[in-house]
């Protein structure tokens, strides 16, 4: 089965639902398992049906491909919104603690990579 990256709002609306500060989804087909990655670098497995969550251990070198190369550039650090839970790498959302997906001034919350 094929991978495919949930849209932002799907995203943030999972990271909301579930509480977690997930930056990026990837659903499989004919499956209720939705992988996913937080801002602090942890992956799992989300069941969309019923919330539950499975982490998964990236000691053992279950990373994505696009954790180092997009998603965790060295130095890069991720903002997440303490108010509806969507995270942003845009640098001037980290120093200001502005949220651009429900417009709220938050002051600086960072999460930064592992």
């Amino acid at each position: 089965m094929t991978r495919q990256a949930l849209s932002a709002k799907s995203v943030r609306r999972y990271a909301r639902d579930s509480g977690l500060p997930i930056i990026r989804m990837l659903a499989r087909g004919g499956s209720h398992w939705i992988l996913f990655v937080t801002a602090d670098h942890r992956h799992g497995r989300l069941n969309s049906s019923t919330l539950e969550v499975q982490w998964q251990d990236s000691a053992g070198g279950d990373h994505w491909t696009s954790c180092a190369t997009q998603l965790f550039p060295p130095g890069q650090a991720w903002f997440v919104c303490p108010r509806c839970g969507a995270a942003s790498p845009n640098g001037h959302d980290v120093e200001q603690g502005y949220c651009g997906a429900c417009h709220a001034w938050t002051g600086s919350e960072r999460a930064e990579p592992a």
